[in-house]
């Protein structure tokens, strides 16, 4: 699998119920989109301690169909509605289901943590898959994936949560406010 996340921060002042709406209104429309194993509609503002922003987790199937996501009409759409966003993308390292697999979930961490140059790849992998895997056991999970980006030398944790996680220095807490699972569709 292929993660895809991009990201869009407005001002204290930005009204966030706008993007609620929008959610609202096309969250249904990636219920079944080809490709997709799911994607987190993900939200913060500045009501609950964080800034405005809406930032989208994606994890694909395969390259080709993100990269026919992205020269589609909805995303043009989005360009259109907030400015073209930098796509950010990170190759599988390993992926889980926890506990909560069942819940929806209302909550997301995510964390990028950078790479040091003298990293051994192999043994740094080997414990990113480790620790998603001891993720998984984690009460409240629901589902978790490590990916890397050998552009920008990042980690990537990412996890989505049935209630509030414990906060971490290290990780961002978003509201889940759709979760589009065509993976889990019947």
């Amino acid at each position: 699998m292929l993660a895809m996340h991009y990201r869009f921060d407005f001002p204290d002042t930005f009204d966030m119920q706008a993007i609620r709406q929008r959610v609202a209104a096309i969250g249904g429309q990636f219920d079944r989109l080809p490709g997709l194993h799911y994607k987190a509609f993900l939200v913060a503002d500045r009501r609950s301690g964080g800034r405005n922003c809406y930032a989208p987790f994606y994890l694909w199937r395969d390259a080709s169909a993100m990269t026919a996501f992205l020269r589609s009409a909805a995303f043009r759409a989005l360009a259109q509605a907030f400015g073209r966003p930098a796509v950010y993308s990170w190759q599988e390292i390993a992926s889980a289901t926890g506990p909560a697999i069942d819940d929806v979930p209302r909550f997301a961490t995510l964390s990028r943590i950078p790479v040091a140059a003298d990293t051994e790849l192999d043994r740094a992998a080997a414990s990113e898959s480790d620790a998603c895997r001891a993720a998984a056991r984690t009460a409240g999970l629901h589902s978790c994936f490590a990916g890397l980006d050998a552009a920008a030398w990042q980690w990537l944790r990412f996890a989505l949560w049935r209630s509030p996680p414990a906060a971490t220095s290290e990780s961002e807490v978003l509201e889940v406010l759709h979760l589009s699972a065509p993976a889990a569709a019947p």
